[in-house]
């Protein structure tokens, strides 16, 4: 079987036999996710909508919340995914998908 034809059931194969990370557990405690956004991020972004000290340069999570394609998942890679200046907290994943869920309830906001 040629490279293409490898690669195209490998992808196949992971689409449909590995989880999504929505599917393996609870969508998180955006309650808790505040607390720990206000703690942590605030320095940085703003993380409620009253909040009006972000850092230049650096987006709000209504902001981002409201992005076209953002995801439980994308939240959570985006906060593994080392970037300056974000600290690298080491963010457990339940610290991270609960970040993420209250991120996705600004987005009605």
């Amino acid at each position: 079987m040629n490279t293409p034809c490898r690669t195209a059931l490998f992808v196949l194969f992971l689409t449909i036999f590995i989880p999504r990370a929505d599917a393996q557990g609870p969508a998180g405690d955006p309650v808790a996710g505040k607390e720990i956004a206000v703690k942590w991020c605030a320095s940085c972004h703003d993380v409620t909508p009253e909040q009006n000290t972000a850092q230049a340069g650096i987006p709000s999570f209504m902001a981002i919340a409201k992005l076209k394609d953002v995801t439980l998942d994308s939240l959570i890679a985006i906060q593994t995914m080392p970037h300056q200046p974000m600290l690298d907290l080491d963010l457990s994943r339940k610290v991270k998908r609960d970040i993420a869920a209250y991120i996705l309830t600004l987005r009605g906001k």
